[in-house]
């Protein structure tokens, strides 16, 4: 069957959410090698944290530290060249 061993790129996942302690988790897949910037948001829009990720291509694994962050719901923005993708997440303290 033609595709079957294709790549799934550009999937994100984040967990556990709402996350009770001070990390989540980030699985993110990719056709190719990148750098990808990622920036977390409250919901008033404040930027919280901002980082650069190394990508490699397939599976990229990556465990954010949120100390300092109150309870609520953040949006996380992960910008892989010209791919943008958002997930919300919820921190309960």
């Amino acid at each position: 069957i033609e595709g079957r061993n294709q790549l799934v790129s550009n999937v994100l996942e984040l967990y556990p959410s709402p996350t009770y302690d001070n990390f989540i988790n980030l699985n993110y897949t990719t056709a190719q090698s990148n750098q990808a910037m990622i920036a977390i948001y409250n919901l008033n829009g404040q930027l919280q944290k901002q980082l650069v990720w190394q990508l490699t291509k397939g599976e990229n694994q990556l465990t954010l530290n949120l100390e300092g962050f109150a309870s609520g719901i953040y949006l996380l923005e992960l910008m892989d060249g010209e791919e943008m993708r958002q997930v919300k997440f919820g921190v309960v303290r």
